[in-house]
């Protein structure tokens, strides 16, 4: 066992919903999980909350604006990561409503998407690809040891 103090992390995804689908978006260029599809999604910043990280990054990345009251916490994920971090990851829940979705970072990804929850791409990046699942069973905490 590793004995050194690990660095914690903490990040905030949204799954914009549309009915039974949710909208992913195509990285390219950012030099993580590039060619994979992910959701919008970030690293918590200064004294913003985990919900407001998730909105904040929604919007800066597909143009789509949510209020807290619109947003469900979700899912809570434990997982190191691939870079030798260790994430406590926060997923929210939005429906979409009348909003267009719309690619806002094209230096960062290449497409936006809408995609059936029970039939995810195969290049999604894999432990958000567990996700939906886990929301479907009640499942609110997980840990997660493969990237």
């Amino acid at each position: 066992m590793d004995s050194r103090q690990p660095s914690f992390f903490a990040a905030s995804y949204m799954l914009i919903m549309r009915g039974d689908e949710v909208l992913l978006i195509h990285r390219k260029n950012t030099g993580w999980m590039d060619e994979k599809w992910g959701l919008p999604a970030g690293h918590i910043e200064g004294t913003e909350t985990v919900a407001q990280a998730a909105i904040r990054e929604t919007e800066e990345e597909v143009g789509i604006r949510f209020s807290e009251q619109d947003v469900t916490l979700r899912h809570v994920m434990h997982r190191p990561s691939s870079t030798g971090r260790v994430y406590f990851d926060f997923f929210f829940t939005a429906e979409v409503g009348n909003q267009e979705p719309r690619n806002t970072e094209p230096d960062k990804h290449d497409e936006v998407r809408w995609f059936k929850l029970s039939d995810l791409p195969e290049n999604t990046i894999p432990y958000l690809k567990r996700v939906p699942e886990r929301i479907k069973n009640g499942i609110f905490f997980s840990e997660d040891v493969t990237t």
